[in-house]
């Protein structure tokens, strides 16, 4: 029976940190130097800085037009943004949502008006996807709540 219960607790701390994990195997407060190790591991370099904001880009993914990360000033992961291509052929809105309901679930909000979901992540933080503003990417963005 302890067995049991060992493997159950095992089982919900794994699906939490999983919950918490984002897209390119990013996570909140994750460290400067790893979060860029991921990225180039995935094929990005970084191609801006701007203050605490670093774009990573990959020249042969034409899915990821580009990746924002932003840090805190103990240079710890606090946001980022996923920009996808809308690729011809190809259904963007429906990969990225069907990785997004893999990796968190299907329990989020629909905004109709805006055509964007939201998923409510532990530790108030959320994650939301949709068409941006200037309609030229479908945007992930991972953000404190």
């Amino acid at each position: 029976m302890d067995k049991t219960w060992f493997l159950l607790l095992f089982c919900l701390v794994l699906g939490s940190l999983s919950a918490q994990t984002g897209l390119f195997d990013l996570y909140f407060g994750q460290d400067k130097s790893e979060a860029i190790e991921f990225l180039d591991e995935y094929g990005f370099t970084l191609s801006n800085t701007i203050s605490q904001t670093l774009s990573f880009e990959n020249e042969t993914n034409d899915y990821v037009h580009k990746i924002d990360l932003t840090f805190d000033e103990e240079d710890k992961l606090l946001s980022w943004d996923i920009y996808y291509n809308f690729v011809e052929d190809e259904d963007i809105e429906d990969l990225v949502y069907d990785a997004l309901i893999e990796r968190h679930g299907d329990d989020y909000e629909y905004d109709d008006e805006f055509d964007l979901r939201t998923w409510y992540l532990e530790e108030d933080h959320c994650v939301t996807a949709g068409i941006e503003m200037t309609y030229e990417f479908y945007l992930v963005s991972y953000y404190p709540n």
